[in-house]
């Protein structure tokens, strides 16, 4: 068993932390620190040269907490840089933590198969997409991927929350394409949370190939669908004002912790603080079922305060660098023009939701600050809208 900032012996919060360290099987060890990450699954071997490079991880069960103070308040259990599966492990979350986060600059695959996950405290998420500034994104460096890859957490992870203030993913700033496909039953069994946190920028990236970076390579040809998605195939809800998915606006603060910051023009900070907003252009396939079990009040099937609507420039509304600032950079041009991706209402393409019998002043869609949606629109062909209601 390996843990950092939670010990499960004495099921309490601990500055101390037990992995292993250095060294391959055996007992993991206690390191008389908290680590703020137990696990860094990378392969060190990436483009140009091992394209097809993955990692493992696999059999292990993890304990992680934060703590208000600590420098950094909060505890990772497994980081991913690059593409890579996790098997049979089985996480818990005890407060300002997070099972598995990912660099958006990267954009890796991420396999699950048999995953699961426990939430106890608050202020937990069980998904963080790493957030960078514009610099990190579209662009070929020899190291950064998001400029060809669409990344993607994929696959089994039954995800079981029991205390209020969490998320099962959450999103911060501009991101790289990225698809989310749950087949596993995501249970909330408590009051204001939260499937789906956005408060970052989704652009569809598909619209922005052949600009910039985003180009076939001879030893790496950008992927065949570069269109962001959601995918949630089974959330269960008892609880009160929850959320299944949520756009926020945080826009401006350019405090807010993100890699690559200030790193050339393209990489102001303060721009990039203006993409901590709700604004994602990618498809939308949403399904949960609400009060089925328990009294269930006020919960909310997709909820946005982003005010994403047509009309919005990305270059000048959301910080994305401009022409001036992509040329200023050595080489000129490497970064995408986000503008290609002109800014579209919110689409929801398919929602199922049922509303149970214990469900009462539930909402299916709701909107503010100006947000526009479309709901059942979608450039795909097979998309539905579904609600069901129990008396």
């Amino acid at each position: 068993m390996f843990w950092s900032g939670w010990n499960p012996a004495t099921n309490t919060v601990e500055a101390n932390s037990s992995y292993q360290l250095n060294a391959y099987g055996g007992t993991p060890v206690l390191n008389n620190v908290r680590v703020p990450n137990v696990f860094y699954l990378n392969t060190g071997k990436r483009l140009p040269n091992n394209p097809n490079s993955t990692w493992l991880f696999k059999d292990a069960t993890v304990h992680v907490a934060g703590k208000q103070g600590w420098n950094p308040i909060g505890t990772i259990a497994i980081h991913t840089v690059w593409n890579g599966k996790i098997e049979n492990v089985h996480g818990y979350l005890h407060g300002y933590s997070t099972l598995i986060s990912s660099e958006t600059w990267h954009s890796g695959k991420v396999q699950l198969d048999n995953v699961d996950v426990t939430v106890t405290g608050e202020y937990n998420s069980v998904f963080y997409g790493y957030p960078s500034s514009y610099y990190s994104l579209g662009v070929n460096n020899g190291d950064y991927n998001s400029w060809h890859q669409r990344g993607e957490y994929n696959g089994s992870l039954t995800a079981n929350i029991n205390e209020k203030n969490n998320y099962i993913y959450t999103v911060l700033g501009v991101q790289g394409a990225f698809k989310i496909k749950s087949t596993g039953d995501y249970n909330i069994n408590s009051d204001s949370d939260i499937v789906y946190l956005g408060l970052g920028y989704s652009p569809n990236w598909e619209n922005l190939r052949g600009s910039g970076s985003v180009k076939d390579q001879p030893y790496a040809k950008v992927d065949a669908d570069m269109t962001p998605s959601i995918q949630l195939s089974k959330t269960n809800v008892n609880g009160n004002k929850n959320a299944i998915l949520y756009f926020g606006n945080r826009y401006g603060s350019a405090a807010t912790p993100h890699y690559d910051g200030n790193r050339t023009p393209v990489g102001n900070s303060n721009n990039w603080a203006k993409s901590i907003i709700g604004i994602y252009q990618g498809e939308i396939d949403v399904n949960a079922n609400i009060g089925t079990s328990s009294i269930s009040v006020g919960n909310v099937g997709v909820y946005s305060k982003s005010g994403q609507r047509i009309g919005i420039v990305p270059s000048e509304d959301l910080g994305a660098p401009d022409a001036a600032a992509r040329a200023a950079v050595g080489p000129p041009n490497v970064h995408p023009d986000y503008d290609l991706d002109k800014v579209h209402n919110l689409e929801i393409g398919a929602a199922k939701i049922y509303f149970g019998k214990y469900s009462t002043d539930g909402v299916m869609f709701a909107s503010e600050n100006g947000t526009v949606m479309d709901i059942g629109k979608s450039k795909k062909p097979i998309k539905m809208l579904q609600v069901k209601l129990s008396m």
